[in-house]
């Protein structure tokens, strides 16, 4: 995740993802975590890009994510891709503009109550899911 004003990387993560879904059942108690600098929170906007490679071929590639805070939703976003050739290394970006700053909740309170389930699809058919919780330091 990069600032989109400056291109300056705030975070990133290498992750090895699994053939299937999984983190589907998972209690908020049970999420794995991860940490995000607190700065991220000032951007006017964030710019994210997903590297992957896929064996098989996807027709339909999608990604929804919901947003929740003590685990009610919050806020959703919907992203297409499209399709991907069987055995291609792709990259994928995206940028996600803030809300106006009194619309913004305090950084204190989303730490450690914010999660974001991330699902994968390809049209109607998950590909992979995962939860995360967030927090900010």
């Amino acid at each position: 995740m990069r600032n989109a004003t400056t291109g300056e990387t705030l975070w990133e993560s290498i992750n090895e993802w699994p053939e299937w879904p999984k983190a589907d059942n998972l209690s908020d108690d049970e999420l794995p975590a991860i940490k995000i600098p607190m700065c991220i929170l000032d951007c006017k906007a964030v710019s994210r890009e997903i590297n992957f490679t896929s064996d098989k071929e996807i027709q339909n590639l999608r990604i929804q994510q919901e947003i929740t805070l003590y685990g009610s939703s919050i806020e959703e976003w919907n992203f297409t891709f499209g399709f991907v050739i069987p055995g291609s290394t792709n990259s994928w970006q995206q940028v996600i503009e803030a809300s106006d700053e009194d619309l913004m909740l305090d950084p204190d309170e989303l730490s450690g109550n914010c999660a974001i389930r991330s699902t994968f699809w390809d049209g109607d058919e998950l590909i992979y899911a995962s939860n995360v919780l967030l927090y900010y330091v």
